[in-house]
């Protein structure tokens, strides 16, 4: 190392500034690391007010902590929503209706609900009128031929005397439901054929709401709100290497993911030697590899390692380096739903201030003997 540069802690210096001399310097066991008792002044120069602030207060809202945090330039907000928006699309409608089973499973509750009562109703009321018509074209709502004259007049529907009844015909036709008072006669075919159509047409609108509502509670979209990302990522030494150490954890003691695969990708914006501006997306070899292995073990909660060596996109920064570079680290969880058999993911994506040098994650494992097990303390997870 430069004599100039040999009095600075080793976490302010990249990986490859760092020399034999400077691992041989071991981290304290605290949070912060260093050469010596104190972080020197340049280092303090370096970290963030709003990094300490998390510190010094364990207690804060996480909600309030992710709020400020999103509002910052980010593609993947800290909850893994996206904050693109798509415009100027040609025939947008149009594409989006011939999907209309994948629109209608993206669109909000309420107007799921509104629909689903909109198409129930309105058949009700469509075959309805029809009855109506029916009926009065065939004289069955004349004064002489309705049910409380007693004549001998056989009408299309029995106890047929005005769009109500009609309504309620339709209503019981529909829903099968059939109280026994109401029914149609040989008189008028017209009435059998809409009946007929009626039925088979009832039984595809229930079909495909209740296989639309039930593929939207079904969805594993929410699986992903117990899937938690500590708030910063971390730059420490681990076996001599230098490594960028994220946390993750399941909120869920009693419903494993099947098949995990994480990913870690940086996001930065270059501008090429023809002066093209393009958004450069870069993956990060992470450990656990799920290359490697097809299942990982994710009983409690995982450290996600990428080893900064020469392959590494942080290899020739420092915490000056990296507090003054624009990029966006994003981080990818996906797994299939123990309970369901269906697949969710899971995201986040941390800012140049929210990767903490010269520090490390506390401890969150232990072993009760009193109990016969393994605890996991998440109190300490941002920690």
């Amino acid at each position: 190392t430069n004599s100039s540069e040999s009095w600075l802690p080793w976490a302010a210096l990249s990986y490859r500034q760092l020399s034999d001399a400077a691992f041989a310097h071991k981290p304290s066991v605290g949070k912060h690391t260093g050469t010596g008792n104190n972080i020197s002044d340049h280092q303090d120069t370096i970290a963030h007010t709003d990094m300490d602030v998390r510190e010094d207060e364990p207690n804060q809202d996480i909600h309030l902590k992710r709020r400020s945090l999103n509002k910052q330039k980010r593609v993947v907000l800290k909850g893994g929503t996206t904050s693109v928006t798509y415009k100027n699309i040609s025939k947008k409608r149009r594409r989006y209706f011939s999907d209309l089973y994948t629109t209608l499973l993206d669109s909000s509750w309420n107007y799921c609900v509104l629909m689903f009562t909109t198409s129930f109703y309105g058949s009700w009321l469509l075959f309805g009128a029809l009855y109506f018509i029916i009926c009065y074209l065939h004289g069955d709502l004349m004064e002489e031929n309705l049910p409380s004259s007693g004549n001998d007049w056989v009408p299309c529907i029995r106890e047929i005397d005005g769009f109500a009844s009609c309504f309620l015909f339709s209503l019981e036709t529909q829903q099968t439901i059939g109280y026994g008072s109401r029914q149609t006669t040989t008189k008028c075919p017209d009435a059998m054929l809409v009946v007929s159509v009626q039925a088979v047409l009832g039984c595809i609108i229930q079909a495909f709401m209740v296989g639309l509502v039930f593929s939207k509670l079904s969805r594993p979209r929410n699986r992903s709100k117990t899937i938690i990302f500590s708030n910063q990522a971390v730059v420490t030494q681990r076996n001599g290497k230098l490594c960028l150490i994220i946390r993750i954890g399941d909120l869920r003691d009693d419903n494993f993911i099947l098949g995990t695969q994480i990913s870690a990708k940086l996001l930065r914006r270059r501008i090429s030697r023809e002066g093209e501006i393009y958004q450069e997306m870069k993956s990060l070899n992470v450990t656990p590899d799920t290359t490697d292995e097809s299942c990982i073990f994710f009983v409690w909660p995982l450290d996600i390692v990428h080893v900064i060596d020469e392959d590494s996109p942080f290899y020739e920064m420092s915490a000056a380096d990296v507090a003054k570079e624009r990029f966006e680290l994003l981080v990818v969880m996906e797994g299939t739903n123990e309970t369901s058999n269906m697949t969710f993911q899971a995201r986040t994506s941390y800012l140049p201030q929210e990767i903490l040098w010269g520090h490390r994650f506390e401890q969150m494992l232990l072993y009760r003997r009193d109990h016969n097990k393994f605890q996991v303390n998440f109190s300490a997870f941002h920690s």
